[in-house]
């Protein structure tokens, strides 16, 4: 009995169950049992359908799947409520999760339990429960209530734009309120500047964590945004889930946009009269988002909101910018002007000019009756009113009573304007005396253009005569303005169609001018200049022509005598130059064999004195030569430029000399006993190498030195020199002698000035040393200045360039002793009609072991070139009888163009180089022949 009565429990239990089974089936609910001890847990079938699994899937079940399955955040919350139930702090476990489903949505679900069973010390052991699907009211409920936040956003951004707030702090309230509740990281709007062409990120929010980028995204260029902006201009949102999958044509886009990190964007355009002048966006940055439909909606209906805002301020800002100008314009303005309210007859406004002209201040006229002020009867007044209000501008002249009492008399202007809907009179007023002014003006100029000698007239467009002045008509013999024919102005019997291409150019609004030969009709010829002013009008027309001639006549003669006076001066100087060069050539010639046969005799005695006294002969000779090239650099150049013959010297070496010169010219002076010498160079300088031409620099310093013992009569003269900051050699020479007055310190480097130019002075000389000083300085890039009080002494400072460069030294050394030229084999023609410089010439040559060949005129040197077959090289003398040496090379050269000929000549003329050069030598040589430079020039050609 008893087994029947457990089995008949068991069949009713079992029957219950089938039956709860059916009931939780049928009311679409899943079911669930944790066994706590052991994490096992079951589920029904519903409840893995739930989220979209089978039950086989989910196998083995266990509470780990339930876990995975959580949303991380309601998982925290769920265990929350089960500690509550396991501690007995309630009754039932009652949580609302999200589950992720197996296609990667999220299932709302209402999870509900109990415990089924407990240990002996009251922990749970066994809890079921069920699940229920309640995506549906969860998705309503929560739309109901995003509803609701974006009706309540959705207010306060209207109410915001609607005067309450500045307009960026709008903005920038809205943009964060929406992208908190659309869930964007970052939101922003750009604008177009005034150019459409760039634009910038007027505004910006982001979610904290998010970096901000409107510092980055000013003026971008519209066209790194095709895409985008197609879209904006067509009326599209742009809507990007996904940045990675944006279409191929969007590249540059994606591109940006991934720069910035962003994963998905929706952008909104915002228009002012259907053009494009921004946009709003909305970031996604962290993870790829949707946009929903409602959100887009709110979104769509914000960006309105903030277009017709911006649009509006954007209005009011270019109103508020125009009533600012008009009013500046107004008040600033140099015409007088007023506004008057015609109803009242009241002034409204004046601007200052017209307080200025008038005398009053302004409250003395605002708000005060017209008629206090002004002449004018009723009827007159009612005449304007009438005027005015039919939309005409009326004119009118009246008079008006200053403030000192006294009448005005006005033009005035008026016109109907309307402020703040309101009819007002805009009255421009000029001062009639100003018209009178100008008509006296008119006249006065014309009566001034009648007076002056210049031709001047107005012409039409249809070559009529407009105006003329009386020298005009008196020019051209005009009767009446009938007789005006306007080509006679531009008439050239050289060109008989000029008139019609000079009024052809007038007519495109080109200027004219030409000096022009005319015969009057009674007088000699005369010549004119001609100058046209055409004056077009708005649409590029022709209107007038302004002539204005002048008689240029003296100017032509004048000229024509300072051509004939530059021919004869040019002439005179070809002369002088042909006498130079002949006289240069004359001193040189015997100074080549000065120079050269003195070199001859150091190289064959072995006297030590012949030896020494040839040795002094040839420094003489190049002392004398060097003096002889600057004379006549200095005589045939007008600024007096001279060659520069820089060489590395020893500072002691030249300080020697110098010193040397100076004791001697000191000793033969007399003054010993009354003037000290004294000598004070920079100690730490005399070792140095300097660059310079030494020649020039003694030339300098010996002529300073010459002049200060020429006007020291007792006292002391010093010379040194020193570094200065500005790394240049300073040379002085100073003495205690008369001095220099101080209106003469300016002039003293001029020709033929000098200290004292009375007729009883008491010291010799030209006056041109101090001038060929200054200019051989300059010339080698130096400075010269001189110091002095009258009655004291002088200071005379030379400031050269210093180098010190001691491998162009060495460099230089080196090229100066060229070892002789081994030209065995080698066979040159020397063609020198000098006996004594071609001996000399020869015997250079034959050192070399050279065969020679000589020829004493051109005519000779072409011949035996011809019958020599085996000539390496010639050396052609210039200055030859029968044919110069110009001749001879360019006959050699016909007849053999690859023929090697080098200038041996004493004209030191830079256009008789030139022409050697041009003639077809290789190189030139100048006499005297410097005996190192000579092989040079031969190796070069000779030992390639």
């Amino acid at each position: 009995m008893g087994i029947q009565n457990g089995n008949m429990n068991k069949t009713k239990v079992s029957n219950e169950f089938g039956k709860l089974e059916r009931i939780i089936s049928n009311v679409n609910l899943g079911t669930w049992e944790w066994h706590i001890n052991t994490d096992q847990t079951y589920f029904n079938e519903r409840w893995a359908n739930i989220v979209g699994y089978s039950l086989d899937e989910l196998e083995p079940t266990n509470i780990e799947i339930w876990k995975s399955l959580t949303h991380p955040y309601d998982l925290q919350k769920s265990i929350a409520e089960l500690e509550k139930l396991f501690n007995g702090e309630i009754d039932t476990y009652e949580c609302e999760i999200r589950m992720k489903h197996k296609k990667g949505h999220w299932v709302w679900v209402k999870d509900i339990g109990n415990i089924l069973e407990r240990d002996r010390a009251g922990q749970p052991l066994i809890i079921s429960g069920i699940h229920q699907d309640i995506t549906n009211q969860k998705e309503s409920q929560l739309k109901l209530t995003k509803m609701l936040d974006y009706e309540k956003v959705l207010r306060k951004i209207s109410e915001r734009f609607n005067g309450l707030y500045e307009l960026d702090t709008a903005i920038n309230i809205s943009i964060s309120e929406l992208g908190e509740i659309s869930k964007a990281d970052r939101t922003y709007i750009f604008l177009l500047r005034p150019d459409e062409v760039t634009m910038d990120n007027t505004h910006e929010w982001c979610k904290e964590g998010v970096n901000p980028e409107k510092e980055n995204l000013q003026e971008l260029p519209v066209s790194i945004f095709p895409w985008w902006f197609q879209k904006l201009k067509n009326g599209e949102l742009i809507l990007v889930d996904d940045v990675t999958k944006m279409p191929e044509e969007a590249q540059a886009e994606r591109e940006i946009l991934e720069a910035q990190n962003i994963s998905g964007v929706a952008v909104l355009p915002l228009t002012e009269n259907g053009k494009v002048m921004g946009f709003i966006g909305f970031d996604n940055v962290h993870e790829p988002g949707q946009w929903p439909e409602e959100d887009l909606n709110l979104l769509r209906t914000c960006a309105e909101i903030m277009q017709n805002a911006i649009t509006r301020n954007r209005y009011e800002s270019k109103i508020h910018t125009s009533e600012r100008k008009f009013k500046d314009i107004f008040d600033n303005h140099r015409a007088m002007q007023a506004i008057i309210e015609p109803t009242l007859r009241k002034i409204n406004e004046v601007n200052q000019a017209l307080l200025d002209y008038t005398g009053y201040k302004r409250e003395e006229l605002v708000d005060r009756v017209i008629t206090n002020f002004i002449d004018l009867s009723e009827d007159q007044l009612q005449l304007i009113t009438d005027s005015v209000r039919n939309q005409k501008i009326s004119h009118i002249d009246f008079g008006l009573r200053s403030k000192n009492g006294t009448t005005i008399d006005f033009k005035a202007t008026i016109a109907a304007i309307h402020i703040n809907e309101t009819l007002m009179y805009h009255i421009v007023l000029v001062d009639n005396s100003l018209n009178i002014k100008l008509e006296k003006d008119n006249l006065l100029l014309r009566e001034a253009l009648n007076y002056i000698q210049t031709s001047i007239a107005i012409i039409n467009s249809d070559e009529s005569l407009l105006y003329c002045n009386k020298s005009f008509i008196e020019n051209f013999d005009l009767k009446s303005e009938s007789s005006f024919e306007c080509k006679n102005i531009f008439f050239d019997v050289s060109n008989p169609n000029q008139f019609n291409e000079v009024w052809e150019h007038l007519n495109k609004g080109h200027y004219w001018e030409k000096e022009l030969e005319r015969v009057p009709k009674a007088g000699e010829p005369c010549f004119e200049s001609v100058r046209s002013s055409p004056v077009l009008n708005n649409q590029g027309e022709l209107q007038y022509v302004i002539v204005i001639i002048n008689d240029i006549t003296n100017k032509k003669n004048l000229e024509r005598n300072i051509i004939e006076a530059k021919d004869r001066a040019e002439e005179s100087a070809r002369a002088k130059s042909a006498f130079l060069a002949v006289i240069s050539h004359e001193l040189r010639t015997p100074l080549n064999h000065i120079i050269g046969f003195s070199e001859i005799l150091q190289s064959i005695s072995e006297d030590q004195e012949t030896q020494e006294f040839a040795s002094l002969i040839k420094g003489s000779g190049d002392h004398l030569l060097e003096i002889i090239e600057d004379i006549f650099e200095l005589a045939l150049t007008d600024q007096g430029n001279v060659n520069i013959r820089n060489n590395y010297y020893k500072l002691l070496d030249i300080y020697a000399e110098l010193r040397n010169n100076f004791q001697e010219i000191f000793s033969k002076s007399g003054k010993n006993d009354s003037i000290k010498l004294e000598f004070k160079p920079e100690p730490m300088l005399l070792p140095q190498w300097i660059f310079i031409d030494k020649g020039k620099l003694i030339i300098i310093l010996q002529s300073l030195f010459k002049n200060a013992l020429k006007f020291t009569h007792s006292g002391s003269i010093k010379f040194g020199f020193n570094l200065t900051t500005k790394q240049e050699i300073n040379f002085w020479v100073s003495d205690t002698g008369i001095g220099i007055p101080e209106n003469k310190l300016e002039t003293i480097f001029e020709f033929f000035t000098l200290v004292d130019d009375s007729h009883t002075r008491s010291y010799e000389g030209l006056g041109i040393g101090l001038t060929i000083c200054k200019r051989l300085t300059e010339a080698m890039g130096g400075q010269i200045r001189v110091a002095s009080v009258e009655g004291e002494g002088s200071t005379f400072y030379i400031r050269l360039p210093f180098s010190r460069d001691e491998n162009s030294y060495k460099v230089s050394h080196e090229e100066a002793n060229i070892l002789l030229p081994n030209l065995t084999g080698k066979t040159i023609l020397i063609v020198e009609d000098d006996f004594t410089s071609m001996r000399l010439i020869e015997n250079l040559i034959l050192k070399t072991n050279a065969k020679t060949i000589k020829a004493f005129d051109g005519q000779q040197a072409v011949d035996k070139y011809r019958l020599e077959s085996n000539i390496d090289l010639v050396l052609m003398d210039l200055k030859l009888p029968v044919m110069d040496g110009f001749q001879a090379t360019k006959d050699i050269l016909n007849y053999n163009p690859t023929a090697t000929i080098i200038a041996l000549t004493a004209y030191a003329l830079t256009k008789d180089r030139d022409q050697a050069l041009d003639s077809g030598c290789k190189d030139i040589v100048t006499k005297p022949i410097n005996k190192a430079l000579l092989f040079n020039k031969i190796k070069q050609f000779l030992l390639k």
